[in-house]
Parts: C-alpha cells; structure tokens; sequence
C-alpha cells in the first residue's frame, strides 16, 4: 500500500504542477497580492477601510512573494514567475492528498479505503483548481484536514496536545477565512449528534470552544461586520440558491466547472449513489458516519437555507471546498464495500473525469451562471501587460471599463493606469453594487470620468476583456466609441479574452 500512496501522490503532484504559470493572474488572485503589500504595516490588515478580508492570505502570499523575488530573477510578466507564485498553494495541494489520506485511516481503520480516497482527491478537478490559485483555498483545506484529525483524536483520547492542536488549526483557520465558522458548526453538530458515545468529553469540549471562542472574537467581529456590509448591497451579485444548486455544489466537487454535460452528468449520479452507499450502507450511528455526512451536508444546507432567500446570496461553491473532501472518501467508501463491482465504478470515475480534467487545462467554464458561482475566465492579461511595457513612453495611461482588471494590470504593469467610467453617476452604482467605499477608493477601484480619465496623456491604451467576466459590454462598447470620436486608433492588439487598443488624442 506504501508504494500505492506514493504513486498517488506522484499523480496528484504532476496534475497540479502541470499548467500551473500558463494562466494569467486573475482577479482574486492579484487582490491577494495587493493585499499583501500591507504588510509593511500590518496593523492594516485590520483596518476595514482597507480590507474586509481575513489577514493571513495576504502574510503568505506577501512572504512567499518575498522569498520569489530574493531567490528568482523572473519578472511579473515571466511565466515562470506565475509559476513560482502559485507554487505555494500547489504544494499545500499535493501535502493535502496524504493528509487525507492519514485522516480517512483514522475514520475508516481501512488502508484500501484510505488509498482510494487520495487517489479521487488526486485527480479530482475542483480540487486541483483550487491547489492552482494564488488563494487562501489549499491552505485552508490543509488545516481543515488537520483540525478534524485533531478533534476525532481529542474525543477518543482526551490528550491535550490534541486539544491544542483543535484549537489552534481552527484559530488561524478563522484568520484565514471567514468561512471556518461553518466548519466550527458542523464540528459541534457532530459532537452533539454523538453525545451518547462521547457525553464524557463535555467538560474538555465545553472549555476547548470556549477558548476557541476568545481566540476568534476579532475574527468574529470582522465577519460579521463584512455580512452586514454586504446584505446592505443593493445590486446582487449571484442568483438566490435552491436545492438544486446544492446538488450542482456535490456535482462540482468531481467535474469541476467544466461545461460537458455528457461526462458531469453520469460522474454526479455515480459518485452520489456511492457517497450514499459508502455513509448508509453500514446501517451505523458511528463517528465515521456522523463525521462524513455532517461534513459534507451541513455547511451546503445551512447555505442554502441562509441565502436562499435572502435579499442578497453569498452562495460560491468555492466555499464549499472542504465539504467536496468529505465527498470524496464517502464516495470512497462507498467503493471499497461494493468490493469487485465498487472497482468497476472507480474505473468509471476515472473515465468521466478525464474530459473534465481536460476542459480545467484549457479554461473552459460552464455556460450558466449556477454552475460556475464566483468562477470567471483568467484572461491573457499577462501578454497584454507584456506588451504594453515592451512599447511605453513617458505620458501613457492605462485605462480599463472593469474593475476586474485592476488586480492583475496592478501587478503586471507598475505604470499609470486607472479604471474609465462614462461619468459620476457611474461611481455611484459602483457602491451600490459592492459597498465597502472607503475600500474601493484605498484600491484605486472607482471608475474616474472619461474626460478626466484621459486629461493629460499623450497616449491612451484601453484594455477590454471578452468572455464570462465582469465587463459590462454595453458601458466598454459606448467608451470605445466616445475614445473614438476624441482620439485616433494607432494599432490594435488582439490576446485571449482582451481586446487591447492604443489611442492618441486628436
């Protein structure tokens, strides 16, 4: 079985390492790095008026940065230099394949089904995206792994280390997302849900959640207050989940957001039905079953009862990136005790999971919104900066309609540049739909008004992106045109999803 693991592990290291510069830097992606260049006064990366975000996203990505530019010559826009960039989220990627492994041991006392579990996290689409993203979302998983071994091992045992170790992974998982009060949820669900074999840990778990609680009440406050920000957003960002997106979310955790149909659909009801057989099948009320089927369901119905019908929805399956682990060894399971004809459905698995594989590697997302929640194309913004800094001359400005460029021109092209918006009413729906103003104007985010966005220049390039993004296209088709009746078109550059043109005032 030694041999077997570390030939998995091999697989899941080649699938995340394969591709990983050849996307440009998309949008949450540069905001990471963005944020990162607060800490050189980290005190503010706890000040609202310049992000809402948890800090310690932006402490890895700006040391890990900080080591790259001490130990690599490659410029923003080398490839190797996105390489190395995300280098540090696909190696967490990789180490969460054996930490998966380690904690479904534990679950399950069963080497095979330990093994099987790694291997469909290895090959796992969702999982491999996230391992390629200059986020806080491998890492996350790492920890995640870490405090449910921590908490089956405290419940059992009642050793203090492990206790500690409960405590502190969920601690330092709250600074890094918000999302972990989720995960703290369940976890207290399933220990009331086994209170009968456990009703002796009540004291220790009592005081464990009660210093887990004093440790995260900046945290708390922080996120309670970026909910309330956001429900107070008048323009809403993601359609209002049903329960059919909660099955979307488990049909995510094994396709990815890739659009082929044909392959998703059998992958979703065979990984479903052997999820449901791998958790029901024992006909067990044990830790295995409880921790399993908690894990993956609470934190997807709890969202889908919150937001369902709220005025605003905050429904990602990003979010949901753990809950995809906990599938992954029901489905596991579920293979191991159907025996020979459960070995026929890993075949299957794998079959189907390669056209979805396929569509990860070359970008292409699902056509509709339900499918691909919080998910856009990463656009060629790297070639185009490239370009731009190959032919720059004193007086030129960037201008860009979406905010969605900002992040990534900010890292790629250290130059003037600015968003352009058609006028002062502009700024004001900008609020309207994101909130956080005092954020967006620290970010240099708010659109500025056309003729002021160009006074001065001496030549203007305008950047658009096409696809599945946040450009507006009626508002980038009118400043292009209005561009064109003030100033001439010199030489246009054409990049996957970016239109990139290069104008000098009449």
């Amino acid at each position: 079985m030694l041999l077997g693991l570390l030939v998995i592990l091999v697989l899941a290291a080649c699938l995340r390492l394969y591709g990983l510069g050849n996307a440009s830097l998309w949008y949450d992606e540069g905001a990471s790095l963005y944020l990162s260049h607060y800490l050189a006064t980290p005190a503010a990366l706890f000040d609202s008026t310049k992000t809402v975000e948890p800090p310690l996203n932006a402490v890895l990505t700006g040391l890990w940065a900080g080591a790259i530019g001490m130990v690599s010559a490659s410029t923003p826009t080398d490839q190797a230099h996105d390489f190395l960039l995300r280098l540090l989220p696909c190696l967490f990627g990789i180490l969460n394949c054996l930490l998966l492994y380690i904690l479904t041991r534990r679950i399950y006392h069963c080497t095979r089904t330990a093994c099987c579990a790694a291997f469909l996290f290895a090959i796992a689409p969702f999982q491999i995206y996230y391992a390629q993203e200059l986020r806080i979302y491998s890492f996350y998983v790492t920890l995640a792994l870490l405090a449910v071994w921590a908490t089956i091992q405290a419940l059992d045992g009642n050793k203090r280390r492990h206790w500690a170790l409960y405590i502190l992974t969920l601690t330092v998982l709250m600074y890094s997302h918000y999302f972990t009060m989720w995960l703290i949820f369940s976890l207290n669900l399933i220990y009331v849900a086994l209170l009968g074999k456990y009703r002796h840990r009540f004291w220790p778990w009592t005081i464990a959640n009660a210093v887990l609680m004093v440790l995260l009440a900046p945290a708390l406050y922080g996120a309670f207050t970026m909910h309330a920000e956001v429900q107070g957003l008048e323009v809403p960002w993601y359609p209002n989940p049903t329960w059919k997106t909660g099955l979307i979310t488990f049909k995510t955790f094994f396709a990815g957001y890739g659009p082929r149909a044909w392959a998703y659909g059998p992958l979703f009801l065979l990984t479903i039905a052997l999820w449901f057989w791998g958790v029901l099948r024992p006909r067990k009320y044990d830790l295995a079953t409880v921790v399993v089927a908690g894990l993956t369901w609470i934190p997807i119905l709890g969202c889908l009862w919150l937001w369902g019908g709220a005025d605003f929805s905050f429904y990602e399956h990003r979010l949901f990136l753990f809950s995809g682990v906990l599938a992954i060894v029901g489905v596991a399971r579920g293979i191991i005790l159907l025996g020979r004809p459960g070995m026929v459905g890993l075949a299957l698995i794998s079959l189907l999971t390669l056209p979805c594989l396929a569509d990860f590697y070359q970008g292409r997302l699902h056509p509709i919104p339900m499918h691909r929640l919080a998910m856009w194309d990463k656009v060629d913004f790297r070639d185009a900066a490239r370009l731009m800094e190959d032919q720059w001359k004193p007086g030129d400005r960037l201008v860009y309609t979406s905010h969605f460029s900002a992040y990534s021109m900010f890292h790629y092209l250290p130059h003037d540049q600015l968003r352009i918006g058609w006028g002062p009413e502009d700024e004001v729906d900008f609020i309207k739909t994101l909130g956080h103003e005092a954020i967006l104007r620290e970010h240099k985010l708010m659109p500025v008004p056309k003729e002021r966005a160009i006074d001065g220049a001496t030549r203007i390039w305008f950047l658009s992106t096409q696809g599945i993004t946040f450009e507006w296209q009626p508002t980038t088709t009118r400043i292009r045109e209005w561009l064109d009746s003030v100033a001439t078109a010199q030489e246009r550059h054409s990049f996957p999803g970016v239109e990139l043109i290069c104008y000098v005032p009449n």
